[in-house]
């Protein structure tokens, strides 16, 4: 078998798995609910969902989990993986986009933390944890904690 041949091969096998990471749009499909947070209390959001807390008078949309390489459930790593989620803060004058970035072992009780404009934000969970090494599966769901320090 020749080099070309074997690099066709394993680029073909690989197309599968990065076309399932990729949620298609389909036309008509109802938009995801928004949710109604309450700072200081855990919400939860899917991907491309908004939780608007009327009180600041802001919304929060989570864009995307970027990067997870979190260690896989039942396994022992050395160094705890990273995680990088996207976000939107919008209110009636403007939108800023930010990500939350941080190493999350699986076995701690870890929490991504960050702070944008006036309110500090902590991420609680990211979900699903990956089962396998390189299974980062979409979309994404998180838990989180916004607040006003």
């Amino acid at each position: 078998m020749t080099t070309m041949t074997r690099m066709s091969i394993l680029l073909l096998s690989g197309l599968p798995a990065l076309l399932m990471t990729c949620r298609p749009i389909v036309e008509g499909e109802a938009p995801l609910p928004v949710v109604t947070g309450t700072l200081d209390d855990v919400f939860k959001l899917r991907e491309g969902q908004t939780a608007e807390f009327r009180e600041p008078g802001i919304s929060l949309t989570f864009l995307a989990r970027v990067v997870d390489s979190r260690c896989p459930v039942r396994q022992q790593c050395s160094v705890p993986g990273r995680v990088i989620v996207r976000f939107l803060l919008a209110d009636s004058s403007r939108t800023v986009p930010f990500s939350v970035d941080g190493f999350l072992s699986n076995t701690a009780e870890d929490v991504l933390t960050t702070d944008i404009e006036v309110f500090h934000l902590e991420v609680v969970t990211v979900e699903p944890y990956p089962q396998s090494a390189g299974d980062a599966e979409f979309p994404a769901s998180v838990s989180a904690i916004l607040t006003r320090p």
